[in-house]
């Protein structure tokens, strides 16, 4: 099987979907398909380039999407996979799949969630306009991360089969071989408990409320710290640099900019806890990864994980000063042993449910469907109703 695969972006700023995409087409390449990955070219591509491994990754300036069509014609797919929404190659994927008569699956990565449309939404009533509502129309089959994203989709008006396949982690490497990984905090907070936020700087990520809610918990004398890492986006940073100058906050809150690699599993493995208080995902990838570590998480409902809730792997919260407070205090109630044992309640989570080579399986069995429906029977993840 031939897979075309377009994304946001070839390097990181691309954000979840840079690891999330990435992790399923290699995934699915080991599993003895042909995958090419076209994307727009951003600005740490020659240093994220190798991350891609031996996928054949196109590369292009954003508004000349068109130039992919040369190398789809070079090597013609059997179905394409579109991940995200509102961008420019989606006019060129459109009029490809549509004239050859492939097979087209979108993934709107939480782009349909009220909050999202919300956000920025004259500039995406003009996209939807011009090109990216038939864009969606015209696809054989629709991807979501989670039953809500699944209706999000439903209440946009799309009556399409929509296949719900979560996203997966790769499970780290054993506690013993990560005591290597360097300390990545102040080196004042050794001995103290760390709270992590991991992610875009963005305002849809709560960090305002956090911040806010943090106040509290510090005037109330918790020995936590807070470590916020991720790159910033919009400028958001000074914002929350603002806050954190009003609150005082210089002895026990810091960002630390964006982290990769290693240096990233080092923020998982020598943080205590995890929160991301967002008012829209699609399905973070973060928040996975946490839970893969061992990290008992504050999670919203955003966030699109109630399995982490079921499991008593995470706690929740809104992403409201109060609720965010509230949250932080029954957190830092708990003593060692019943964080330990929320940590091991997510590991396991994740090790039996989000492993990129189930969510592979399922991808392509639903890519399979879409190639031929008369051959091979329709997948269990699809759903028609």
């Amino acid at each position: 099987m031939r897979v075309a695969v377009f994304t946001n972006s070839l390097s990181r700023e691309g954000g979840g979907l840079f690891h999330s995409v990435r992790s399923l087409a290699k995934t699915i390449a080991r599993s003895g398909h042909t995958v090419s990955v076209f994307a727009p070219a951003g600005a740490h591509l020659n240093a994220d380039r190798a991350a891609w491994g031996e996928l054949r990754a196109v590369d292009y300036p954003a508004w000349l999407a068109f130039r992919a069509k040369s190398t789809l014609l070079q090597y013609p797919p059997d179905v394409i996979h579109l991940n995200g929404i509102w961008l420019p190659h989606s006019r060129t994927v459109r009029a490809f799949s549509q004239s050859r008569g492939i097979p087209r699956i979108i993934s709107p990565r939480g782009m349909l969630d009220e909050w999202a449309l919300q956000h920025a939404r004259l500039k995406k009533k003009i996209a939807g306009l011009l090109y990216e509502n038939r864009n969606l129309r015209g696809a054989a089959c629709l991807h979501a991360l989670c039953e809500s994203e699944y209706q999000a989709i439903r209440a946009f008006g799309l009556q399409q089969p929509v296949a719900v396949i979560p996203n997966g982690v790769e499970v780290p490497s054993p506690v013993a071989e990560r005591q290597a990984l360097p300390w990545p905090f102040p080196q004042a907070w050794r001995g103290r408990p760390i709270l992590l936020f991991l992610s875009r700087i963005h305002p849809k990520k709560g960090l305002l409320p956090l911040l806010h809610a943090w106040r509290r918990a510090a005037e109330a004398g918790a020995p936590w710290r807070l470590a916020i890492v991720g790159p910033d986006e919009n400028d958001h940073s000074k914002d929350v640099l603002a806050l954190i100058e009003q609150h005082a906050f210089h002895s026990n809150v810091v960002w630390l900019g964006p982290k990769y690699g290693k240096d990233r599993d080092a923020c998982y493995h020598h943080a205590s806890a995890f929160i991301l208080p967002s008012y829209s995902e699609g399905f973070p990838m973060a928040a996975l990864e946490a839970l893969s570590f061992g990290l008992p998480a504050i999670l919203t409902p955003a966030c699109h994980l109630p399995e982490a809730l079921e499991a008593g792997a995470a706690l929740s919260t809104e992403p409201t000063e109060n609720s965010i407070a509230e949250t932080l205090k029954k957190l830092f109630a708990l003593e060692n042993a019943q964080l330990i044992e929320m940590g091991q309640r997510g590991e396991h989570l994740v090790s039996t449910t989000f492993t990129w080579e189930s969510v592979a399986r399922r991808m392509i069995a639903v890519y399979t469907w879409l190639i031929a429906p008369q051959a091979a029977p329709m997948p269990v993840d699809i759903r028609l109703d």
